[in-house]
């Protein structure tokens, strides 16, 4: 007897593929058939999923709950959301390994960031982190941080290193991997790789030249330099031969509205064209994948939904009900005519005091 059997919904299963209607079977804590059942079946369990989606659990590839999953209940409220696997230690910022040399230095750096450690969080190995862990009802995946390896072998205040440190580094590194993490993160917006030069960067990820191991990167300039960045971690990834993540692509500050994100998005189309192994996504990537993904009458669906969301923003921003539906299009075509009028219609509803917040934020 089956000890969970979802019947009839429409199974999105993870792989690009349309929606099918199936049967999930599970057995033993095992996925055990997915496809249409006889409708005499048994299971200790039944779910009617009939006019719903079922799909598989998701993945967040980015948290910072390095010490939150000692607290206790951790992972409830992370399956209410549909997700069953999180992924710590990114941004070079991972609650393990470092011995004691710099210890108390790096878990008051890190708790910000990742909360403060509790004492049995076991910090001098991988495994050891791992072990430590009490049981939760999702999985967990971790980074190995390289600003916590920098910072156990050196610490924070050391510009420049020299061979033993980056020895210490790369053993730190190498053992993290054997004991189970699933990438390498850097963080080089925060202390103390924000030292490195790009060359010292590559020596210190040297260990991993020409392998599988992803490398994800919150990068040195979010702001005016993206694109420096972008192209700094593009060399990385040229030199090294890995395959980079780039954490948080955005372009921050009014200069780069509308700027700096095309040209970063170029460099990465053509970096992807010479056979480099990049993963990034702005938000405008995902609405354009979902976008090619929906019928027309989905697509109308969320348009509306979208004009009625960006109206209710507007308002809340203070703009009269009339200027906010002005601003909100009814068709694509008016939208393409108006790009300069929309901008227009900003600068007079500022000008007119209706609300300052907007004028901070109208592109120069």
């Amino acid at each position: 007897m089956l000890d969970l059997l979802i019947r009839g919904g429409t199974v999105i299963d993870g792989t690009g593929a349309p929606g099918f209607s199936a049967d999930v079977a599970v057995e033993g804590g095992v996925i055990a058939a997915v496809e249409p059942l006889p409708p005499d079946t048994p299971a200790r369990r039944v779910m009617d999923a009939a006019g719903k989606l079922v799909t598989p659990g998701f993945i967040d590839i980015h948290r910072h709950a390095d010490a939150a999953v000692f607290r206790p209940g951790f992972g409830e409220l992370e399956l209410r959301q549909g997700l069953t696997t999180i992924v710590n230690g990114n941004c070079g910022l991972s609650a393990a390994p470092f011995g004691p040399a710099h210890r108390e230095e790096i878990l008051a750096y890190l708790a910000p960031i990742t909360g403060e450690a509790p004492p049995e969080l076991e910090t001098e190995t991988l495994a050891g982190y791992f072990a430590s862990q009490p049981p939760a009802p999702i999985h967990t995946g971790m980074l190995v941080g390289t600003g916590v390896l920098r910072a156990d072998a050196a610490g924070y205040a050391l510009q420049r290193l020299e061979k033993r440190h980056y020895d210490a580094i790369h053993r730190s590194m190498e053992r993290a991997l054997s004991d189970g993490a699933v990438g390498v993160s850097l963080g080089l917006g925060y202390a103390p790789e924000c030292f490195y030069t790009t060359r010292e960067l590559i020596e210190a990820l040297r260990p991993l030249s020409g392998g599988d191991v992803p490398v994800t990167v919150h990068m040195r300039q979010e702001g005016a330099g993206v694109v420096d960045s972008v192209r700094e971690m593009l060399t990385v990834a040229r030199t090294l031969r890995i395959p980079l993540q780039i954490s948080h692509l955005k372009a921050m500050g009014r200069d780069s509205w509308g700027k700096k994100i095309p040209q970063v998005l170029e460099l990465l189309e053509e970096a992807r064209q010479e056979g480099l192994r990049l993963a990034s996504m702005t938000q405008e990537e995902r609405l354009a994948q979902r976008e090619a993904e929906l019928s027309q009458r989905e697509k109308e669906i969320l348009r509306r939904e979208l004009r009625a969301e960006a109206m209710n923003e507007l308002a809340r921003q203070g703009l009269p009900a009339e200027l906010a539906e002005a601003l909100c299009y009814e068709d694509e075509e008016a939208c393409r005519r108006s790009i300069e009028g929309t901008d227009r219609a900003f600068r007079q509803a500022v000008q007119a005091g209706v609300t300052r917040r907007l004028g901070d934020a109208l592109p120069p």
